[in-house]
């Protein structure tokens, strides 16, 4: 038995969203669930001794419970569904654990959230279904654009992860990172906002970009989009890659304010799906030397006779970036970390104090069981002298018994050098 409901208001832009990864009857779905309740359970219940659950009690309203008697009330905003034929369940659950979900909304008059579109990192999951499909950014078309933006804005996305488990060619520069949730939504919303305005164009250009922000200027309009993932965006201190950068110079380009929340705490996974490992640190003095390279813009394949008004703007929204990123992205909605807050769940064991003669005994040992062993010289060897010189006589005797029984010698030859004693044998 559930103790009365308790609606839940948060301040505006406060809300606590949720994503809730799941395959039901080999179909993979993709919930973005609002908190918008919660309340206790009483002891009484059946489900009181079950912890880390998540019941739908009707269509599309969720009841989640982790530890405690206290549980939230979820309701669905968008359900995405995706549909793989011939691909085996098992390559689906691991996509399903390793891509990152995420959708682009904004506010209305009275701070309101509307999802404008949902979409899944990479190409795996091409072909929703449902009646929410329309809600659902799939198309190939987008990396092709997210590519020439980039080339706009002055990033090299080129990575090792291009050719897709072959050498990459050309072509393929960039695929890898235009695949990311960010990215694409950024860039889908610029897209709609210039069919909005009249403006049909196919293969956007600086000019476009230009004109997209000028007539913002001129209407008076400042639009703010919010983009919500369930990992934390590539291109900062504790993540290599250039998501951030992306969408904060397309925002500048374009006069479109964006903002990054991820929500990797509020990831829900009902057992269909296995867990994904929780992310390495990066390397600091790495990431330092990727973000000076983009800065400096090493693609080989990228036209260097770039005009002089092309080159400033470039460095100008390079030299912005480094700045301005914290504004721009948060965990939820606090402001993001340099560092990731410390799961004490997640930790190792505090290190032993090994003493140095402990260290030293263990090298020792290394060395004696698996180190390169010094050679003893090798042992002297005492030939022996070569054997005396015989008759052929006396070797058929030795050698030859029933020969030499049945015919005495006749012949005396020898085999080395003649002796007084082999001359006297011979002459009698």
């Amino acid at each position: 038995m559930l103790s009365p409901v308790s609606e839940a208001t948060p301040p505006a832009g406060k809300e606590r969203i949720y994503f809730f990864k799941r395959i039901a009857d080999g179909i993979p779905h993709v919930d973005v669930l609002f908190q918008v309740g919660e309340g206790e359970l009483l002891p009484g219940t059946p489900q009181y001794g079950i912890e880390n659950g998540l019941w739908e009690a009707t269509d599309g309203l969720f009841v989640f419970r982790q530890t405690g008697p206290r549980f939230k009330v979820l309701q669905s905003a968008v359900s995405a569904m995706f549909e793989e034929k011939g691909t085996s369940r098992a390559v689906v659950r691991e996509h399903m654990a390793l891509k990152t979900a995420a959708f682009v909304g904004n506010r209305d008059a009275h701070g309101e959230l509307n999802i404008l579109k949902l979409t899944m990192s990479g190409n795996f999951f091409e072909n929703p279904t449902g009646r929410q499909r329309d809600m659902i950014l799939h198309r190939g078309k987008w990396r092709d654009r997210i590519k020439q933006l980039a080339l706009i804005l002055g990033l090299n996305m080129r990575t090792f992860y291009d050719g897709g488990g072959r050498k990459a060619t050309p072509e393929d520069y960039g695929n890898w990172a235009a695949g990311h949730c960010e990215k694409k939504l950024s860039t889908f919303v610029v897209y709609t906002l210039l069919h909005r305005f009249g403006f049909r164009v196919k293969d956007l250009t600086k000019e476009d970009l230009d004109l997209l922000k000028n007539t913002l200027m001129e209407r008076g309009l400042r639009p703010r989009f919010e983009i919500h993932l369930t990992r934390a965006p590539c291109g900062s201190a504790r993540k290599p890659g250039c998501c951030i950068q992306f969408v904060h110079r397309l925002g500048y380009a374009t006069g479109v304010d964006f903002e990054i929340h991820s929500w990797e705490d509020n990831v829900i996974l009902d057992g269909t799906v296995p867990p994904r490992p929780p992310a390495k640190g990066a390397n600091l003095e790495i990431v330092a030397e990727i973000e000076r390279q983009r800065a400096v813009n090493l693609d080989e394949n990228e036209d260097q006779d770039e005009d002089e008004e092309s080159a400033d703007f470039d460095f100008y929204l390079a030299s912005q970036y480094e700045d301005n990123w914290r504004g721009i992205v948060f965990d939820g909605f606090d402001p993001a970390q340099d560092e990731p807050a410390p799961d004490p769940r997640r930790q190792p064991s505090p290190a032993s104090t090994i003493s140095p003669e402990a260290r030293e005994n263990f090298a020792k040992t290394i060395q004696r069981k698996f180190g390169r062993k010094e050679k003893r010289p090798p042992d002297d060897i005492i030939k022996p002298y070569p054997p005396t010189p015989v008759t052929e006589a006396e070797w058929s005797q030795i050698y030859d018994r029933s020969a030499s029984a049945s015919q005495q010698p006749t012949a005396t030859q020898t085999l080395g050098k003649s002796t007084p004693r082999d001359n006297k044998l011979a002459a009698g």
